[in-house]
């Protein structure tokens, strides 16, 4: 999965993966803050507080994990 792609601008993690996949976003003390799954594709998920997340992307061809800061 290195071909995805994750980003983020303002509050929105935007995701560009090839493959679909299981989306987990943790906050900087390790509590879930999503789970859902994505398509192949663009992906967006808009979050409710700014900070420091885990971006973690399991799929039938890998992993990704991100660390991402969001709107700071």
């Amino acid at each position: 999965m290195s071909s995805t792609e994750i980003y983020t601008h303002h509050q929105m993690i935007s995701i560009n993966s090839p493959y679909n996949a299981q989306l987990s976003i943790y906050d900087i003390n390790g509590r879930l803050v999503i789970s859902k799954l994505i398509n192949n594709g663009a992906n967006n998920v808009q979050l409710n507080k700014t900070g420091v997340y885990l971006v973690k992307i399991e799929g039938n061809k890998g992993s990704v994990n991100k660390k991402v800061v969001v709107g700071l």
